[in-house]
């Protein structure tokens, strides 16, 4: 690992040209070895030290300067030169295996695969071992022998292969260029034996190495089926003792070994052939000396950015840590090689090294939590330690007045987007831009940005850009959507342009060779992937199994750097939380509240986060600490201001837990309600994961505040909790209202009435709504304006001032009831419009107090309306469903005969629009026709005062199972609607052979995958298992399906792997011929090992609709226990749910 994650451009150029000067100066060389400690220290120069020499292309000149070094270093004791574990030899060493490779695996794979792979074959020479492994002295000696023969025969096929002209001619041209390097300065420092070294090098450091590790060059696996076994490995080595002696020309000491020194003897000359070969350049000429272009190149200049970052950190920690020794070092060279000017540099530069570093000014980065793009640039600078200071901006924020931070932003960002960069005044946009700016202000690990491979830099710009078209733009569509997350504009049908990409981005990460694009470290690009690829994960019914590749991004992303995740992904992955629990729960029971707070939005968002704290009603703000508040409202309780110990007895008693939270993630305990902060935004929203301690364990509800600013000391607050418990709604009503009432909220409703007033037109009526003294005189009452403008009505309990009028058509009002609490107005907008017979007026009072609704109505009805000879009106709506076909059912409508016989009474009607209709005691004239589509009427009853018209109207649609009708019966006096409600239920629709059909929908969490859900809902046996009653099916479209002990039958109408299931079934005692539609959808919710099921059953016959719901909520607990006892794990969501009824 680096010991740091970054450095600037300037202290990375300063590394560099220590660096450079180090490769031209053997004295420097020579100083810096010194100061290293060890085997590892050795490797990091050597790696780093070739690393800076490839970048300048200068490695054939710097290895020279290393090897001259070494022959420096030790003049004195000449034997010493290029043994052991050297600086030297080490680098040596690293330098063969990335040059040699390929050489080494060409022409000794095939002789290591017949050593590694004969389990067989033995070298074993050491009596003594066997004797201890089991065998006798004779036989010990006996199996000795035979492997001493094996031994020498297998060592003979090693040696013609390095004595092959062939392999001789192939060395690599660097590797003989070292070897003559060795022996030049062998020659120069008077060695006896010059090929001895050359033999050292070529032999030690270049050939022995692929013999005795072959799994380093990938030759043989490293581990399992193929790897070396322990004979194997001593097989080997054994052939590399004999090597080595050879070359040295030394015979062995060690006991089980004697017996080879005349085999070696006999073949010390075998190698001199080869290693003389090994120090000819196969390029020179006569009068150029050997490898001579190798050693008169000049150094290329190259960026910082060409070496590997890891040895840039390597000469910082030595620069730094070893400064002092490198100093002696140079200090004590002698007085000719203090005195080079390079060295003087070097020196001079070194000593005050480290010492004058000014301090980074921070970067300023404007984020947002919940971009994907944000989380990226964020991550980023996190993981690489870079100075920044974090300016939050709320995307979901409306009103910004107050935020200074906000305000900044808009000055500085010319597109208002996140991620915004400010670095010394220097501003920039996109996440893309930022990113790459990062990377070349700073000098940071290759992975980030691969320029040293021009071939991965071009990929991940290409990818980049890719990414901002094909993703980027359709994920900013899916943001949109997030602010209002209803499942049918999140579905996954709305973002199929999108889908398709994200498969085309998985395929881009197939041929990766770890989880991220160039392997096992991470890019810019695979942040950016990442976090968009979680952004996309909100859509509902992706599925996460379709993209493994960037499910394993993520996840590696997250394993790899968890405590930097958390950080980062905390609030969008609650965010996250609360869309998925939407999407999943918006069909489920629920309850929705509107109140008003005469109260600023902020103030009352504090409220709800901290609904008992009084004395800090105007304080309360971000910069209390929850614990602080806390504190603070404990000692409420027990102050006293009359020394009353009663008061702090009462405080003493209440026991009752009360933990608030201001922050996303933050757990909450007040008023026996408990649960997590999923969305917090100051002044706008509130969102909670919330339990009652009344509640079944496992139920929770999702409870979302909306705040709506009215004015700057007025607020609405929208509120919806979604999966209640059914049974217990009306406490939970009661409870939320006293909650409300508790924060000076008054709960409201809106009223809606509509009025027909019969043979008026709206000239008659405009002037009533738009005058209060004309409609005071209309009423017989007295009233006159105040200098507000406001009219006292209805014996001085009503007070109305007129706002807007919109002539003949609009009039809105401000209007309130004497007795509602001070300061709260509805807003009254009444209009009216010509209407059959009449005109009608359509009344809305918004606002009114949930416990004014039924007064404020009766107001209107009895003291205006029935005084204006208005009748109140109410409209009926049925969904009908027929197994005839709509032209059949538009000619039944329209034909006096064929009704006349089902209904079994004198019926007429026509296909002529004006003409007379009668049903039953119904009369009227046909109003509107469209041939099989529509049939509307205009009908009265005999008991309906002045033929009082309403308007009947079936509309057809056409199914695979006969024709769905959306009838409505609009304008019936209110008195009557029961009457209405009777007749169509038990008269038109059984004599007219009409079903009145309901649907349910359903939606819960399952902690399985949709995979095991779906095998479950297609297989007859497991179903019968599950149920406990007897089912079959043929799992095919069009098979039969029978359930519940064969009383509900059907077919398979839809099947979709892992994904839909629709089924066409009917109950023995429904309708004859009436099918309803089940449909099972299965998402993935959250990862791929749960699931959320939506449930649909449509075309329930009215009456069996209790029987209906009762049936699938039987399913679901069947269903959760035959998961949890086939060992598949339940989390608390799924052990409930909820269902709507329509």
């Amino acid at each position: 690992m680096p010991r740091k994650t970054f450095y600037t451009r300037e202290q990375a150029l300063t590394i560099q040209s220590f660096a450079e000067q180090i490769l031209q100066s053997p004295d420097l060389l020579s100083a810096f070895f010194t100061s290293l400690e060890g085997g590892k220290e050795y490797d990091l120069f050597g790696t780093s030290l070739l690393a800076f020499a490839t970048a300048a292309n200068v490695q054939m000149k710097v290895l020279y300067n290393v090897i001259a070094a070494e022959f420096e270093k030790n003049k004195a004791t000449p034997t010493s030169i290029m043994r052991g574990n050297t600086v030297a030899s080490r680098i040596m060493g690293i330098f063969c295996k990335r040059v040699g490779t390929e050489y080494l695996n060409k022409n000794f794979s095939e002789f290591l695969f017949s050593v590694a792979r004969d389990e067989n074959l033995d070298f074993e020479l050491d009596v003594e071992k066997m004797v201890q492994d089991g065998l006798s002295q004779e036989k010990a000696e006996s199996k000795v022998a035979e492997n001493k023969e094996k031994l020498i025969h297998y060592f003979n096929q090693l040696l013609a292969i390095i004595n092959d002209p062939d392999v001789l001619y192939n060395v690599p041209r660097k590797i003989r260029a070292l070897a003559f390097f060795t022996w030049d300065l062998a020659n120069k420092y008077h060695q006896e034996n010059p090929f001895s070294l050359v033999g050292g090098f070529i032999i030690l450091r270049f050939i022995n190495p692929v013999l005795l590790t072959p799994e380093i060059y990938d030759i043989v696996p490293r581990s399992g089926e193929g790897a070396l076994t322990m004979k194997a490995r001593r097989n080997l080595t054994y052939l590399t003792k004999l090597l080595q002696n050879i070359s040295n020309k030394t015979l062995f000491n060690e006991a089980s070994m004697l017996q080879m020194n005349p085999f070696l003897e006999e073949n010390f000359s075998m190698l001199e052939g080869f290693l003389q070969g090994c120090i000819e350049d196969p390029h020179g000429s006569e009068g150029t000396a050997p490898f001579s272009d190798f050693l008169d190149c000049t150094p290329t200049p190259f960026p910082p950015e060409a070496v590997e970052f890891a040895a840039i950190d390597f000469f910082d920690e030595i620069f730094e840590l070893r400064k002092d020794s490198v100093i002696s070092n140079i200090i004590a060279l002698s007085t000719e090689a203090r005195c080079l000017d390079i060295v003087t540099d070097f020196l001079e530069k070194m000593t005050v090294y480290g010492d004058d570093t000014p301090p980074l000014t921070p970067l300023h980065i404007y984020y947002s939590p919940l971009c994907p793009y944000s989380l990226a640039t964020w991550m980023f600078c996190l993981l690489n330690n870079l100075p920044i200071e974090l300016h939050k901006i709320d995307l979901f924020k409306d009103d910004h007045s107050l935020d200074n931070v906000y305000k900044k932003f808009v000055e500085l960002s010319p597109s208002m987007q996140v991620p915004l960069l400010v670095d010394n005044g220097f501003c920039l946009e996109e996440s893309n831009a930022i990113l790459s700016y990062l990377c070349e202000k700073f000098l940071l690990p290759n992975n980030w940005y691969p320029r040293i491979d021009i071939g991965q830099w071009a990929k991940c710009n290409s990818l980049m850009e890719w990414m901002l078209v094909n993703v980027q733009y359709p994920l900013s569509r899916l943001w949109k959507s997030l602010k209002n997350p209803q499942s049918l504009v999140l579905s996954v049908e709305g973002y199929e342009e999108l889908v398709e990409n994200l498969s085309i981005l998985n395929a881009f990460y197939r041929e990766s060779a770890g989880p991220f694009l160039f392997g096992s470290q991470p890019s810019i690009v695979d942040l950016t992937v990442g976090f968009s690829f979680g952004l996309s994960r909100l859509i509902h019914g992706l599925k996460t199994t379709s993209y493994p590749q960037l499910t394993q991004l993520v996840a590696a992303l997250q394993k790899n750097n968890t405590k930097v995740w958390k950080t980062v992904a905390f609030e969008f992955e609650h965010f996250s939380q609360y869309i998925n629990s939407f999407c999943t729960l918006q069909h489920t029971s629920k309850i929705s509240h509107t109140v008003i707070f005469q109260d600023s939005v902020h103030t009352v968002y504090e409220r709800i986060l901290d609904p008992d704290n009084e004395l800090f009603l105007m304080l309360a703000s971000k910069t209390i600490s929850t614990k602080a508040n806390a504190k603070l409202k404990k000692g409420l309780k027990t102050l006293n201001k009359d020394g009353s110990a009663e008061i702090i007895e009462m405080a003493d008693r209440d026991k009752e837990p009360y933990v608030i939270s201001l922050d996303v993630g933050g757990g909450f305990n007040v008023n026996n309600r408990e649960g997590t902060n999923l969305l917090l935004v100051p002044g706008n929203f509130i969102v909670q994961v919330s339990h009652m301690k009344d509640w079944p364990a496992g139920q929770f509800s999702i409870d979302i505040f909306e705040f709506i600013k009215i004015d700057n000391s007025t607020c609405r607050l929208k509120f919806v909790q979604l999966n209640s418990p059914l049974s217990l709604l009306t406490p939970l009503e009661e409870f939320w209202g006293r909650f409300w009432r508790k924060l000076n909220g008054i709960r409201v409703q809106d009223l809606h009435q509509n009025i027909f007033f019969r043979q008026k037109v709206p000239g008659d009526i405009f002037p009533l709504i738009s005058d209060p003294l004309q409609l005071a005189k209309a009423l017989k009452q007295k009233t006159k304006a105040d200098a507000n403008g406001c009219y006292l009505l209805h014996n001085k309990g009503v007070v109305a001032r007129v706002k807007e009028i919109v002539s003949g058509k609009e009039a809105v009002q401000e209007w309130r009831a004497t007795d509602w609490p001070d300061d709260h107005w509805s807003l009254c907008t009444q209009s009216v419009d010509f209407c059959e017979g009449g005109c009608r007026l359509l009344l809305e009072v918004l606002d009114v107090p949930h416990d004014k609704l039924k007064v404020t109505d009766k107001i209107w009805k009895k003291h205006v309306w029935s005084k204006l000879s208005g009748i109140n009106c109410s409209e009926v709506n049925y969904e009908l469903a027929s197994n005839e076909k709509p032209n059949h059912l538009y000619h039944l409508l329209t034909d006096s005969d064929e009704l006349t016989k089902l209904y079994k009474t004198k019926c007429l009607s026509s296909s002529s629009v004006g003409t007379n209709v009668q049903i039953g005691n119904y009369k009227g004239q046909v109003l509107e026709l469209v041939p099989n589509q529509k049939v509307v009427f205009r009908m009265s009853h005999p008991q309906w005062s002045n033929q009082h018209p309403s308007i009947i109207s079936f509309q057809m649609e056409g199914t695979p199972y006969g024709t769905t009708l959306r009838s409505s019966h609009k304008n019936v006096p209110e008195p009557n609607l029961p009457q209405v409600v009777e007749w169509w239920q038990t008269e038109l629709c059984e004599k007219l052979q009409f079903t009145i059909v309901e649907k349910i929908t359903t939606s819960t969490v399952f902690e399985a995958s949709p995979r095991f859900i779906y095998s479950i809902l297609v297989d007859s046996m497991k179903l019968t298992r599950m149920t406990g009653r007897e089912c079959h099916m043929i799992p095919e479209v069009n098979g039969d399906i029978a359930i519940n002990d064969k009383s509900t039958k059907g077919k398979i109408v839809t099947m979709v792997q892992d994904s839909t299931l629709c089924w066409s079934v009917r109950d023995y005692d429904w309708p004859i011929s009436h099918f309803s539609q089940m449909t099972f959808r299965l998402f993935e919710h959250g990862s791929s090992d749960r699931s959320h099921l939506l449930f649909q059953q449509t075309n329930i016959p009215h009456f069996f609709l209790a029987e209906a719901t009762s049936r699938w909520e039987a399913f679901a607990k069947q269903l959760k226990t035959y998961i949890s006892s086939n060992n598949v794990p339940l989390s608390p969501s799924s052990s409930s749910s909820s269902s709507s009824v329509s």
